[in-house]
């Protein structure tokens, strides 16, 4: 056979498909396969796929799980719908062996599935039987070939028991490079899910199989050829237990030559036959096969005194100049008939029913409820009370129902050029959907199939691949590979790399960032672009999107509804029409999902979408990377950010076996895979090893750390639920609360899709979605921005998007239309204004549109504290009370009043002070950020863990770095570091206008020491005292410490280039930095703390961070500077 052509004829989506309905059964089911070797080793890669087909008159909810890399995949079935599922091509089992690739599928009602293996000019549909209809005895049939080359082949797929085999052959077969004869006994042990598969050029028919347990059996040839090309055939074949004794053959009439009947016995049996009128009898013995040819015109009888085992195999022909390769197909006897059959079509491809029918009830035959069983030309299959009809079902791929007023056989045929397959019913009735009524006729294309939203019919996916970053990051790809990447620059992870025009364009950008430690990175802002728009999440705004760089509450709806963004549950969700679906936890947690008709279309760091994990790391020059780090480095994207790094610099985080021993512990990442845990009832649907790797991974990384323990569990949750499966209450025994605002309550199993302002934006379905873990508003309130707000508060809608009264929005991008949501009315109210005030420009910043000055002062209090005012005058003051740092002053009308505190403290020393505690005020809220608290923050008094927003999200606390952020909408910037280091940084639109230790920013540092009264303070010891805002019991204020050599000590640190002088050497790792911040007050700042408190490290690493981090907040590059003998990194 020829099989250079590399076009795949072969359409998989809308194979046929014969679904039953049973409406009073709701219990669920379980199918086990393997895909067995397709053609020669090299030849293609295989396409492999499940179409699955509901049975239940409800949505039915279905998990598959590729036991050859642990993936799996979760669909959602409609009633009378099919879906059709990827599965890699890794699960292909090529050779005589054992393999770990059983496809296991579970589904919470019952479905019907047939497995599809296709590789260019060759492809088969397999009907799987469910695990209950399995058995321990079976007779294989390997059909003859006219090829000596391709091979015979069988396998058996052994159950969460495993089973003990013993295989008794027809003939010589090589298994695990040992030689058997015919009539060996070949004996094999099966792990639970494992397959065996057995294959020879000799012919292996009658072979018995006998197990200790329950097991699937297929059987078949990897390219059996008769009459035309060869092509691949397997059926799964039924234990001998549920043989029959009665069968009916019907010729199919394009056949003009002679297809093969295969008759096989499990015991002595007497076989009599009446073909086209002709009879004859037989006797056959245990493990015989009788071989009978029918062909156009001559059906074919049997009868038997016991069971027997029947097979179809066509032979291939050819007619009207095209040619059709042989298929097999598994007969079903007479007391398997029954009295309905849902039939669905192959787009593109002749779809041919034979239907047999008792003769005195042919006539009352309906097809989609029209009477045609008079209209079709019936003829009698002499020696039995039957007739048989060929009847036409088109090339669409519509859902027909088959139905009679009593029981009637049904099997159905896919042909198409070079391949050709059939299968044979799955019994039941149901009846059509308007869903599918309204479906009917309707063309879709490859991997789609046609739905009702909206009340119009469209094609959607069959199919879905989900890829994932999680963690530090982890990432999955949609065919399943795993890798880590510490990067932190903006990368693609998926976008359209496709010139196919019916496939709409679109991107999904992510901004990785550090957090506490520079050898890991998380997801931080999250961007899909998309008809026009750009929708972005960010990390800490929950309850927000920046829709087109302006903050908006959800739900919001753009693009005529096309483009969804919502919350649900912990997650924010950007749905798009086209089967994009996105969600971020606005903290780590990252996925997105694709339909199948995407498949080999994408690039990023999501792979290629084409089945195969091994080419993911494909580059935008279609080079395999070497390497994660590389293969990510290909796909950054350019935002300026020029301190971004790759990779973790070959310090990449490790687990020691003692670590990971003892956190793959029970009451830490271990809980993912205890038997009777939280987590045991989704372990057959997703295998919780990859994610228990990855939590123990986190851990070892964080030291312990609980919001990293929470972070991982998390993921694993989420990740059930997608497949249906809501797991038990994790949250308490892992110590990971989750915080509910007010006005809510939290619940393990919530509604998708929350109450809200804005309900139209909304998705249609959220009432059938599975629930999901979060904080349920209370009767009477609704989410919005993170909070629950009384649902007679809500504002304005608009462009789709959901305003809170009093909100502003920008209507152009020029800053020159702008409108708010009035109060009162709850109507838009806009104008235009004369655009940014002087000393602004509009443009956009931190992701959002808006008038923002043309530049920023900064302040920073460090060490023992030394102050750097926004004019740049250094000043030491030592007091230990509460005093403020910054604020504004009323001088300018319209700008946001904000104070910012500090509270100092003696630590060991009497001679330096130290500061303990930050407290910013603004737009209401009360942030304080203690030493004693690392890691969270005070809210108004109550403890939260980052990111924490408050205001509306008009005032930010996250963690970046070593240092708590709170950053304000008016441009207001303060951190700490839970230790000694404070910066303030403040737009210019504040110049003159403030007053505190910072000075009162005007460009003059001479008038800095502004006394709170008035005038110009005599020293710094007094300046201090006046700005001092609140008092505590034995806090005060002294004269600095004296260090009289200070001068000679900073000559001879400048001179040695070490400890304090490393700051100022110009080849050394601060050097890019020297040309924007000059060092020499850092250095006689950090000799000064050396001289006070002589033999501790501790002053010379703060004093170092303090000037890397004003450096990099200035823009400017820092070389790695620490080192196991100076200051090594801090480990949370």
């Amino acid at each position: 056979m020829d099989k250079a052509d590399p076009q795949l004829h072969f359409l998989t989506p809308g194979l046929t498909q014969e679904a039953s309905v049973d409406p009073k059964n709701s219990e669920g089911e379980e199918f086990l396969t393997a895909f067995l070797q397709n053609y020669n080793l090299g030849y293609s890669k295989a396409y492999l796929y499940l179409l699955l087909s509901s049975l239940s008159d409800s949505l039915t909810s279905v998990s598959i799980l590729s036991r050859v890399d642990g993936t799996s995949q979760k669909v959602t079935v409609g009633p009378g719908q099919s879906v059709m599922v990827n599965i890699t091509a890794k699960a292909e089992m090529v050779g005589s062996n054992t393999f770990k690739r059983a496809v296991v599928v579970h589904s919470d009602r019952t479905i019907s599935v047939q497995a599809i293996n296709a590789k260019p000019s060759t492809a088969d549909v397999t009907q799987l039987w469910p695990v209950r209809a399995l058995g321990t005895e079976y007779f294989v049939l390997t059909p003859a070939s006219a090829s000596s080359q391709n091979l015979k082949e069988f396998a058996v797929v052994a159950g969460a028991a495993g089973a003990s085999v013993s295989i008794q052959l027809k003939g010589s077969v090589t298994f695990q490079g040992k030689s058997y004869s015919a009539g060996n006994v070949l004996s094999v042990t099966l792990d639970p899910y494992q397959v065996a598969q057995v294959q020879s050029t000799a012919n292996l028919s009658g072979s018995k199989v006998t197990a200790s347990s329950p097991v699937a059996v297929l059987s078949g040839h990897s390219c059996a050829q008769k009459n035309t090309n060869c092509n691949h055939v397997v059926e799964q074949l039924l234990p001998t237990s549920a043989w029959g004794t009665r069968y009916v053959v019907p010729p199919l009439s394009l056949q003009t030559r002679q297809d093969l009947v295969y008759v096989v016995a499990s015991q002595a049996t007497k076989l009599t036959y009446n073909l086209g009128g002709t009879t004859g009898s037989r006797g056959l013995q245990a493990g015989d096969v009788t071989e009978l040819e029918i062909q156009q015109f001559w059906p074919l009888y049997l009868s038997a005194d016991v069971g027997i085992q029947v097979l179809l195999f066509g032979t291939g022909t050819t007619k009207d100049g095209e040619t059709y390769d042989p298929h097999l197909v598994l007969i079903p006897d007479v007391a398997a008939y029954c009295p309905a059959y849902v039939v669905k079509g192959v787009p593109n491809c002749k779809c041919t029913a034979l239907v047999v029918a008792p003769t005195k009830a042919a006539g009352e035959l309906t097809i989609d409820g029209q009477r045609l069983g008079a209209k079709l030309t019936w003829a009698a299959v002499p020696g039995s009370e039957f007739s048989y009809a060929e009847v036409d079902l088109g090339t669409t791929d519509s859902i027909h129902v088959a139905e009679a007023a009593t029981n009637f056989g049904l099997l159905t045929f896919g042909l198409d050029q070079d391949v050709s397959f059939g299968t044979a019913a799955a019994c039941g009735r149901t009846v059509l959907t308007q869903e599918e009524a309204s479906c009917k006729g309707k063309q879709c294309g490859p991997k789609q199939l046609c739905k009702v939203l909206d009340g119009q019919a469209r094609c959607v996916a069959a199919s879905v691949a989900t890829c994932r970053a999680q963690g530090d990051p982890h990432y999955t790809t949609f065919d399943g590979r795993r890798y880590d990447m510490m990067g932190t620059c903006l990368y693609s992870m998926a976008e359209l790399c496709s010139d196919d025009q019916t496939l709409p364009a679109f991107s999904v950008e992510t901004k990785n960032e550090h957090r506490g430690s520079r050898r890991v990175s998380y997801v931080g802002l999250v961007t899909v672009r998309a008809y026009s728009h750009a929708v972005s999440l960010a990390r800490g705004e929950v309850g927000f999107a920046r829709i087109d760089s302006q903050r908006s509450h959800l739900p919001a709806s753009l693009a005529e509804g096309r483009l969804r963004v919502y919350q649900s549950g912990t997650r924010a969700v950007v749905e798009l029409d086209f089967g994009l679906v996105v969600t971020y936890d606005w903290d780590a947690q990252l996925a997105l999902s694709l339909p199948a008709h995407f498949q080999g279309q994408v690039c990023g760091l999501c792979g290629n979408y084409n089945g195969d994990p091994t080419d993911d790391f494909l580059t935008p020059d279609w080079e395999q990377a070497p390497d994660a780090v590389e293969f990510a480095s290909s796909w950054k994207l350019d935002d300026e950010d020029y301190l971004c790094e790759d990779g973790c610099q070959n310090n990449c985080p490790s687990c020691t076996p003692d670590q990971a021993q003892h956190y793959e512990g029970s009451r830490l990442c271990g809980m993912l895979t205890q038997p009777d845990g939280p987590f045991a009832v989704c372990r057959d649907a997703l295998d919780p090893q990859p994610f228990l790797k990855e939590c123990v991974y986190d851990l070892c990384v964080a030291h312990g750390d609980r919001a990293s323990l929470c972070r991982a569990l998390s993921a694993y949750a989420q990740a059930c639920l997608e497949f249906g499966i809501s797991v038990g209450n994790w949250r308490l025994p892992a110590s990971c609360p989750l915080s509910c605002p007010a006005n809510s309550r939290y619940e393990l199993c919530g509604p998708a899709c929350p109450a809200s302002c804005n309900p139209p934006a909304a998705p249609s379905n959220c009432s059938a979605r599975p629930c999901v873990e979060g904080c349920v508003c209370l009767p009477g309130f609704v989410a919005s921005g993170g909070a629950c707000v009384a649902a007679s508060s809500c504002g304005c809608n608009f462009e789709g998007r959901p305003l809170a009264p009093g909100q502003e929005v920008w209507a152009d991008e020029y800053c020159r239309r702008r409108c708010t949501c009035d109060a009162a009315t709850k109507q838009m109210r806009c104008s235009d204004t004369q655009g940014c005030p002087a000393g602004e420009r509009c443009r956009v910043q931190n992701g959002l549109l808006g008038c923002y000055p043309d530049r920023f002062g900064s302040c920073q209090a460090s060490g023992d504290p030394h102050y750097v005012t926004f004019d740049g005058r250094r000043f030491d003051f030592m007091g230990t009370c509460t005093y403020l740092l910054a604020g504004s002053c009323g001088q300018a009308a319209g700008l946001p009043a904000f104070r910012v505190l500090v509270e100092n403290e003696h630590r060991g020393s009497q001679r330096v002070s130290y500061t303990r505690a930050l407290r910013v005020e603004a737009r209401g809220v009360k942030v304080a950020v203690r030493r004693e608290y690392p890691g969270r923050v005070l809210v108004d008094g109550i403890l939260q863990y980052l990111p924490f927003q408050a205001a509306d999200g008009q005032v930010q606390v996250f963690r970046k770095g070593q240092d708590a952020v709170v950053r304000t909408d008016f441009g207001l910037t303060v951190t700490y570091n839970w230790d000694a280091h404070v910066t303030a940084k403040v737009p210019s639109s504040y110049a003159g206008a403030l007053c505190g230790l910072c000075g009162n920013f005007n460009g003059d540092p001479a008038d800095d020491l502004a006394l709170r009264g008035g005038g110009q303070a005599a020293n710094a010891l007094a300046f201090g005292k006046s700005w001092q805002a609140e008092t505590r019991p034995g806090c005060g204020a002294a004269e600095p410490g004296d260090c009289p050599k200070l001068d000679t000590l900073v000559a001879q640190q400048l001179q040695s280039k070490k400890e304090c002088g490393i700051l100022a050497d110009p080849s050394g790792p601060f050097r890019e930095c020297h040309h924007t911040l000059d060092p020499q007050g850092a250095v006689r700042d950090c000799v000064y703390d050396r001289c006070l408190l002589p033999g501790q490290s501790g002053p010379l690493c703060d004093a170092l961070a303090s000037y890397a981090a004003a450096c990099q907040a200035a823009g400017a590059a820092v070389h790695p500077w620490r080192s196991e003998e100076l200051c090594r990194e801090y480990r949370e």
